[in-house]
Protein backbone atom coordinates (compact mmCIF):
# COMPACT_ATOMS: atom_id res chain seq x y z
CA UNK A 1 0.00 0.00 0.00
CA UNK A 2 2.76 2.28 1.05
CA UNK A 3 4.77 1.63 -2.44
CA UNK A 4 1.26 1.99 -4.11
CA UNK A 5 1.07 5.50 -2.79
CA UNK A 6 4.15 7.13 -3.49
CA UNK A 7 4.16 5.62 -6.75
CA UNK A 8 0.79 8.18 -7.50
CA UNK A 9 2.81 10.65 -5.71
CA UNK A 10 5.94 10.34 -8.19
CA UNK A 11 3.13 10.07 -11.54
CA UNK A 12 1.71 13.29 -10.03
CA UNK A 13 5.11 15.02 -9.84
CA UNK A 14 5.64 13.39 -13.65
CA UNK A 15 2.86 14.91 -14.72
CA UNK A 16 3.58 18.57 -13.07
CA UNK A 17 7.32 18.59 -14.37
CA UNK A 18 6.25 17.74 -18.00
CA UNK A 19 3.25 20.52 -17.98
CA UNK A 20 5.96 23.06 -16.28
CA UNK A 21 8.46 21.84 -19.18
CA UNK A 22 5.50 22.24 -21.94
CA UNK A 23 4.18 25.73 -20.80
CA UNK A 24 8.10 26.78 -21.06
CA UNK A 25 8.66 26.22 -24.44
CA UNK A 26 7.27 28.43 -27.30
CA UNK A 27 6.58 26.11 -30.26
CA UNK A 28 5.79 28.70 -32.66
CA UNK A 29 7.75 31.75 -33.46
CA UNK A 30 4.99 34.00 -35.00
CA UNK A 31 5.49 37.52 -37.29
CA UNK A 32 2.76 39.61 -38.21
CA UNK A 33 2.48 41.01 -41.63
CA UNK A 34 2.87 45.21 -42.11
CA UNK A 35 -1.07 45.08 -42.80
CA UNK A 36 -1.70 43.94 -39.37
CA UNK A 37 -3.04 46.25 -36.54
CA UNK A 38 -4.55 45.83 -33.28
CA UNK A 39 -6.42 48.00 -31.32
CA UNK A 40 -6.13 48.93 -27.39
CA UNK A 41 -9.10 50.23 -25.75
CA UNK A 42 -11.39 50.88 -22.22
CA UNK A 43 -14.97 49.90 -22.27
CA UNK A 44 -17.21 50.58 -19.34
CA UNK A 45 -19.55 47.36 -19.19
CA UNK A 46 -18.60 46.33 -22.32
CA UNK A 47 -19.82 49.59 -23.89
CA UNK A 48 -17.56 52.18 -25.78
CA UNK A 49 -20.23 54.78 -26.26
CA UNK A 50 -20.99 56.31 -22.54
CA UNK A 51 -22.67 59.61 -21.36
CA UNK A 52 -21.48 61.34 -18.27
CA UNK A 53 -24.41 59.81 -16.56
CA UNK A 54 -23.42 56.40 -17.27
CA UNK A 55 -19.73 56.85 -16.26
CA UNK A 56 -21.32 58.50 -12.80
CA UNK A 57 -23.90 55.93 -11.54
CA UNK A 58 -20.80 53.61 -11.72
CA UNK A 59 -18.47 54.91 -9.35
CA UNK A 60 -18.19 52.82 -6.00
CA UNK A 61 -16.80 54.00 -3.22
CA UNK A 62 -17.55 57.63 -3.70
CA UNK A 63 -13.98 57.68 -6.17
CA UNK A 64 -13.86 54.54 -7.97
CA UNK A 65 -15.00 52.92 -11.56
CA UNK A 66 -13.87 49.77 -13.06
CA UNK A 67 -12.96 50.00 -16.83
CA UNK A 68 -12.67 46.92 -19.16
CA UNK A 69 -8.98 46.45 -20.76
CA UNK A 70 -9.67 45.17 -24.15
CA UNK A 71 -7.35 44.27 -27.24
CA UNK A 72 -8.65 44.05 -30.51
CA UNK A 73 -7.14 42.97 -34.20
CA UNK A 74 -9.08 45.69 -36.43
CA UNK A 75 -9.18 42.58 -39.13
CA UNK A 76 -11.09 40.81 -37.18
CA UNK A 77 -8.50 37.79 -37.31
CA UNK A 78 -6.90 35.93 -34.73
CA UNK A 79 -3.39 37.53 -33.70
CA UNK A 80 -0.37 36.69 -31.68
CA UNK A 81 0.69 38.52 -29.02
CA UNK A 82 2.74 38.46 -25.96
CA UNK A 83 3.15 42.36 -25.02
CA UNK A 84 1.59 45.49 -24.91
CA UNK A 85 2.52 48.76 -23.56
CA UNK A 86 0.73 51.98 -23.21
CA UNK A 87 0.27 55.11 -21.20
CA UNK A 88 -3.00 57.52 -20.06
CA UNK A 89 -2.39 60.76 -20.61
CA UNK A 90 -1.87 62.95 -18.00
CA UNK A 91 -5.78 64.28 -16.75
CA UNK A 92 -7.84 65.77 -14.28
CA UNK A 93 -10.32 62.67 -13.90
CA UNK A 94 -8.42 59.55 -13.45
CA UNK A 95 -6.00 59.81 -10.37
CA UNK A 96 -4.23 56.85 -9.86
CA UNK A 97 -4.79 52.96 -10.93
CA UNK A 98 -6.18 51.10 -7.56
CA UNK A 99 -6.48 47.23 -8.64
CA UNK A 100 -5.77 45.14 -11.45
CA UNK A 101 -7.74 42.05 -11.97
CA UNK A 102 -6.71 40.07 -14.90
CA UNK A 103 -8.52 37.27 -16.91
CA UNK A 104 -7.98 33.82 -16.01
CA UNK A 105 -7.04 31.46 -19.09
CA UNK A 106 -7.55 27.30 -18.59
CA UNK A 107 -4.40 25.43 -19.30
CA UNK A 108 -4.10 23.31 -21.94
CA UNK A 109 -2.28 20.85 -20.50
CA UNK A 110 -2.29 18.90 -16.76
CA UNK A 111 -3.17 20.04 -13.73
CA UNK A 112 -5.31 22.11 -16.52
CA UNK A 113 -6.55 24.69 -13.90
CA UNK A 114 -6.86 28.44 -14.41
CA UNK A 115 -4.43 30.63 -14.37
CA UNK A 116 -3.79 34.38 -14.99
CA UNK A 117 -1.97 34.17 -18.72
CA UNK A 118 -1.15 37.83 -17.98
CA UNK A 119 1.14 39.77 -15.90
CA UNK A 120 0.34 43.65 -15.58
CA UNK A 121 1.97 46.73 -14.26
CA UNK A 122 0.56 49.96 -14.01
CA UNK A 123 2.03 52.96 -12.59
CA UNK A 124 3.09 56.71 -12.91
CA UNK A 125 6.16 58.47 -13.65
CA UNK A 126 7.34 61.79 -13.27
CA UNK A 127 9.57 61.70 -16.58
CA UNK A 128 6.57 60.01 -18.15
CA UNK A 129 3.36 61.93 -17.22
CA UNK A 130 0.15 59.74 -16.90
CA UNK A 131 -0.98 55.94 -15.88
CA UNK A 132 1.32 53.67 -17.49
CA UNK A 133 0.07 50.16 -18.37
CA UNK A 134 3.00 47.56 -19.26
CA UNK A 135 1.23 44.14 -19.89
CA UNK A 136 3.11 40.65 -20.65
CA UNK A 137 2.06 37.26 -21.20
CA UNK A 138 3.35 35.44 -18.01
CA UNK A 139 3.05 31.91 -19.69
CA UNK A 140 5.12 30.67 -22.37
CA UNK A 141 3.31 29.32 -25.27
CA UNK A 142 1.33 30.39 -28.44
CA UNK A 143 -1.56 32.86 -27.43
CA UNK A 144 -3.66 34.84 -30.19
CA UNK A 145 -6.16 37.52 -30.12
CA UNK A 146 -9.41 36.64 -31.04
CA UNK A 147 -11.04 38.53 -34.12
CA UNK A 148 -14.33 39.53 -32.01
CA UNK A 149 -11.69 41.07 -28.70
CA UNK A 150 -10.33 40.27 -26.03
CA UNK A 151 -10.40 41.19 -21.95
CA UNK A 152 -7.26 41.43 -20.60
CA UNK A 153 -8.24 42.69 -17.48
CA UNK A 154 -10.52 44.68 -15.11
CA UNK A 155 -8.95 48.00 -13.98
CA UNK A 156 -9.98 50.09 -10.90
CA UNK A 157 -9.21 53.61 -11.45
CA UNK A 158 -9.08 56.07 -8.26
CA UNK A 159 -10.98 59.34 -9.53
CA UNK A 160 -11.13 62.94 -9.14
CA UNK A 161 -14.80 62.59 -8.89
CA UNK A 162 -15.33 66.02 -8.89
CA UNK A 163 -13.69 66.22 -12.35
CA UNK A 164 -16.50 63.95 -14.18
CA UNK A 165 -16.45 66.17 -17.64
CA UNK A 166 -19.26 66.34 -20.13
CA UNK A 167 -17.97 65.29 -23.74
CA UNK A 168 -14.32 65.16 -23.57
CA UNK A 169 -11.98 62.26 -24.83
CA UNK A 170 -9.21 60.91 -22.61
CA UNK A 171 -6.10 59.60 -24.97
CA UNK A 172 -3.86 57.00 -24.55
CA UNK A 173 -0.43 57.06 -26.17
CA UNK A 174 2.12 54.32 -27.39
CA UNK A 175 4.90 53.18 -25.58
CA UNK A 176 7.34 50.54 -26.90
CA UNK A 177 7.76 48.42 -23.63
CA UNK A 178 9.05 45.59 -25.54
CA UNK A 179 7.22 42.35 -27.04
CA UNK A 180 8.11 39.19 -28.50
CA UNK A 181 5.68 38.14 -31.18
CA UNK A 182 3.65 40.86 -32.16
CA UNK A 183 6.15 43.21 -33.96
CA UNK A 184 5.51 46.68 -33.30
CA UNK A 185 6.23 49.61 -35.97
CA UNK A 186 9.00 51.78 -34.71
CA UNK A 187 6.44 54.82 -34.43
CA UNK A 188 3.85 52.87 -32.92
CA UNK A 189 1.73 53.27 -36.28
CA UNK A 190 0.61 49.69 -36.47
CA UNK A 191 -0.90 50.11 -32.81
CA UNK A 192 -4.45 51.76 -32.35
CA UNK A 193 -4.73 53.39 -28.93
CA UNK A 194 -8.09 54.61 -28.65
CA UNK A 195 -9.51 57.04 -26.33
CA UNK A 196 -11.76 56.35 -23.55
CA UNK A 197 -14.59 58.98 -24.08
CA UNK A 198 -17.54 60.00 -22.11
CA UNK A 199 -19.92 61.81 -24.10
CA UNK A 200 -19.61 63.72 -27.37
CA UNK A 201 -15.92 65.53 -27.57
CA UNK A 202 -17.32 66.82 -31.01
CA UNK A 203 -19.77 68.95 -28.97
CA UNK A 204 -18.86 71.72 -27.87
CA UNK A 205 -15.98 73.91 -28.97
CA UNK A 206 -11.63 72.77 -28.74
CA UNK A 207 -9.33 74.31 -29.67
CA UNK A 208 -6.68 72.00 -28.50
CA UNK A 209 -3.90 71.02 -30.51
CA UNK A 210 -3.34 67.27 -30.32
CA UNK A 211 -0.14 67.37 -32.17
CA UNK A 212 2.59 70.03 -32.46
CA UNK A 213 5.92 68.98 -34.82
CA UNK A 214 9.17 70.68 -35.67
CA UNK A 215 11.57 68.79 -38.15
CA UNK A 216 13.98 69.02 -40.91
CA UNK A 217 14.78 66.30 -43.40
CA UNK A 218 16.54 64.36 -40.99
CA UNK A 219 16.03 65.43 -37.65
CA UNK A 220 12.63 65.78 -35.03
CA UNK A 221 13.40 69.04 -33.31
CA UNK A 222 9.89 69.22 -31.30
CA UNK A 223 7.12 65.96 -31.10
CA UNK A 224 4.49 66.99 -28.86
CA UNK A 225 1.23 65.03 -28.20
CA UNK A 226 -2.02 66.47 -26.39
CA UNK A 227 -2.02 68.60 -23.55
CA UNK A 228 0.53 70.55 -24.78
CA UNK A 229 0.82 74.13 -23.42
CA UNK A 230 -0.31 77.47 -24.56
CA UNK A 231 0.51 81.27 -24.75
CA UNK A 232 2.30 82.81 -23.02
CA UNK A 233 4.10 79.13 -22.51
CA UNK A 234 7.09 79.50 -25.01
CA UNK A 235 8.31 76.13 -26.48
CA UNK A 236 11.84 76.50 -27.24
CA UNK A 237 13.28 74.55 -30.08
CA UNK A 238 16.61 74.36 -31.08
CA UNK A 239 17.79 73.96 -34.61
CA UNK A 240 21.08 72.99 -36.56
CA UNK A 241 22.77 75.84 -38.42
CA UNK A 242 22.61 73.33 -41.73
CA UNK A 243 19.34 72.73 -41.21
CA UNK A 244 18.76 76.56 -40.55
CA UNK A 245 20.51 77.53 -44.22
CA UNK A 246 18.50 74.94 -46.28
CA UNK A 247 15.64 76.95 -47.84
CA UNK A 248 12.12 75.54 -46.31
CA UNK A 249 14.52 73.01 -44.29
CA UNK A 250 12.63 73.20 -41.21
CA UNK A 251 8.71 72.06 -40.89
CA UNK A 252 6.19 73.47 -38.18
CA UNK A 253 2.89 71.37 -38.57
CA UNK A 254 0.23 71.48 -35.90
CA UNK A 255 -2.77 69.19 -35.71
CA UNK A 256 -6.22 70.24 -33.56
CA UNK A 257 -7.80 67.87 -31.71
CA UNK A 258 -11.00 68.83 -32.89
CA UNK A 259 -11.88 67.80 -36.83
CA UNK A 260 -13.28 70.94 -38.28
CA UNK A 261 -11.04 73.72 -36.13
CA UNK A 262 -8.78 75.98 -38.04
CA UNK A 263 -5.32 76.17 -37.34
CA UNK A 264 -3.28 79.33 -38.48
CA UNK A 265 0.48 79.00 -38.24
CA UNK A 266 1.94 82.61 -38.74
CA UNK A 267 5.81 83.59 -38.84
CA UNK A 268 7.19 80.80 -40.74
CA UNK A 269 10.42 81.85 -43.12
CA UNK A 270 12.45 79.85 -45.71
CA UNK A 271 15.75 80.74 -43.55
CA UNK A 272 15.47 80.94 -39.55
CA UNK A 273 17.57 82.19 -37.09
CA UNK A 274 17.67 82.86 -33.07
CA UNK A 275 14.96 84.81 -32.09
CA UNK A 276 12.45 83.49 -34.78
CA UNK A 277 8.39 83.13 -32.94
CA UNK A 278 6.58 80.86 -34.79
CA UNK A 279 2.52 81.38 -33.80
CA UNK A 280 -0.09 78.96 -33.76
CA UNK A 281 -3.77 80.51 -33.55
CA UNK A 282 -6.37 76.89 -33.46
CA UNK A 283 -9.85 78.46 -33.62
CA UNK A 284 -13.23 76.15 -33.16
CA UNK A 285 -16.55 78.51 -33.07
CA UNK A 286 -16.00 80.95 -30.16
CA UNK A 287 -12.98 79.44 -28.77
CA UNK A 288 -8.73 80.27 -29.87
CA UNK A 289 -6.26 79.06 -28.11
CA UNK A 290 -2.28 80.39 -28.78
CA UNK A 291 0.92 78.51 -29.07
CA UNK A 292 4.61 79.39 -29.86
CA UNK A 293 7.58 78.47 -30.46
CA UNK A 294 11.04 79.67 -30.04
CA UNK A 295 14.15 79.30 -32.78
CA UNK A 296 17.45 78.69 -30.90
CA UNK A 297 20.05 78.34 -34.19
CA UNK A 298 23.55 76.55 -33.21
CA UNK A 299 26.75 77.79 -33.54
CA UNK A 300 28.51 77.38 -37.02
CA UNK A 301 31.07 75.27 -35.71
CA UNK A 302 28.59 73.31 -33.31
Amino acid sequence: MKITKQIKKLIILLILTISIVFLSIDSKAFANSPDDTLEVYFTLNGNTEISREDFIENIVYEDYITLELMLKPTGNTSMPISAIGFVMDDNDLFKSISTITLTKEKLPVPPFTEQEIWNAQASSSYNNPGLIFNIIRSIAGDFSIPGEGYKIADVMFELNETNVPDNQAFSLRYDDFGAQSFVYNSDGSNVILSPFVIGDPDSGPDASLSSLKVESESTTYLNLTNDIKEDPFIHDVIVSYADSKIENGITITASPKKAGADVQINGTKSFYTTGDIITIEVTDGPETKTYKIKITVTDPND
